[in-house]
């Protein structure tokens, strides 16, 4: 650090030119030509999507300076350049990008604004800025999860009591193959969630020492009582340098594994799932009208497939993958998709299954 002038600082950057460098808290649209130094918090997967418009690719990042936080993203080209240089943790100068209006829905930077990478964005490794802080948490306790709405997005801290082993599963939306964990954290509020890791961050987990897990922005989901789930824009971090780490690793190990925790996920399955599991047979299902409601109802039960219906399981759907609308044939070697709008020289066969089970006793659903 070389001065400071109403408020900036100027510092050196590698090539040994002088930069104005300004806090994240001034940033605003209104600014064309800006510097700030700061830290990554957070660091997402490349994420891919196509649609009817055309195909791309995005990463985010979350940024942090004695002054605040702000998120930022990368798109196509922009990921091909930065993402194999950012590292989490490190400190860099970010220079002229887009500022726009934040989108806090999944989010929980406190920031109005957020960047956007564009081809004159510079990104510079910065040695001396150790003073600048980590993450920023807000954590909630896990007794207070079921206080929180559906689909917000929180902090959470935990012990990780048991984990499920990774597996594959299709997801439903896009048609793809992803890994999925179930992990169990507990804290000393004496209660439970299960919180599901996706992709690499599920591939990747060990939780065979039990250690402390920091998640910070995981969203709330009411599947099965209160859950979370971690998204890709979620940071997720193993034993953590903090106060609250250290705490709860002290309370685990003197009492706090000897303990029953509650769970507040109704989840089946693993040791986590204990005593709360929203156990019924289809008798009592049908008999409480459940999934005749403006919500969904869920419940376990152990039944036999009895019937499968083998007609019209299969129908012609829309090629595109994020679509799985049924398509109709041109008659004509095409096939148009009127939800995309567009027609397709082949298409997709998806299933559709209808089955019927019964319980130990003379009773069907």
């Amino acid at each position: 650090m070389l001065g400071k002038a109403g408020g900036s600082s100027f510092l050196n950057t590698p090539g040994g030119s002088q930069v104005k460098v300004v806090p994240i808290a001034s940033l605003n649209p209104y600014q064309s030509k800006w510097t700030i130094c700061a830290r990554v918090t957070q660091k997402s997967q490349i994420r891919t999507w196509s649609n009817s418009r055309g195909e791309g690719k995005l990463f985010s990042i979350e940024l942090v300076d004695e002054s605040g936080e702000i998120r930022a993203t990368a798109f196509t080209d922009q990921v091909d350049k930065f993402f194999p240089i950012i590292e989490l943790n490190k400190v860099y100068y970010f220079s002229k990008g887009n500022l726009k209006t934040a989108n806090k829905q999944y989010t929980t930077v406190k920031n109005d604004y957020e960047i956007t990478f564009t081809n004159e964005t510079s990104v510079i490794p910065c040695e001396d800025a150790q003073h600048l802080p980590s993450v920023k948490f807000d954590f909630v306790s896990i007794n207070n999860l079921e206080d929180k709405n559906k689909d917000s997005v929180v902090d959470v801290i935990g012990i990780c009591k048991s984990f499920e082993d990774d597996r594959k599963i299709v997801v439903k939306a896009s048609n793809r193959e992803v890994s999925k964990r179930d992990i169990h954290l507990v804290d000393m509020s004496g209660k439970m969630v299960t919180v599901t890791l996706w992709g690499v961050e599920a591939e990747k987990f060990d939780g065979s020492r039990q250690p402390v897990v920091a998640i910070k922005g995981a969203r709330v989901s009411e599947f099965g009582g209160r859950s979370l789930s971690v998204l890709t824009s979620s940071t997720v971090i193993m034993n953590p340098d903090i106060p609250e780490a250290f705490k709860l690793r002290g309370w685990f190990d003197s009492e706090g594994q000897l303990q029953e925790c509650a769970s507040i996920s109704n989840t089946q399955g693993g040791p986590a799932a204990g005593g709360s599991t929203n156990w019924k047979t289809l008798y009592e299902a049908k008999s409480e009208n459940l999934g005749q409601g403006d919500k969904a109802d869920y419940f376990s039960c152990v039944a036999t497939v009895v019937y499968l219906r083998k007609e019209n399981c299969m129908y012609q759907a829309c090629p595109s993958q994020d679509c799985n609308k049924k398509v109709i044939d041109e008659q004509n070697g095409l096939y148009r998709c009127e939800k995309c709008d567009r027609e397709f020289p082949n298409f997709k066969y998806r299933m559709i299954l209808s089955q019927e089970a019964s319980p130990n006793t003379n009773s069907r659903n």
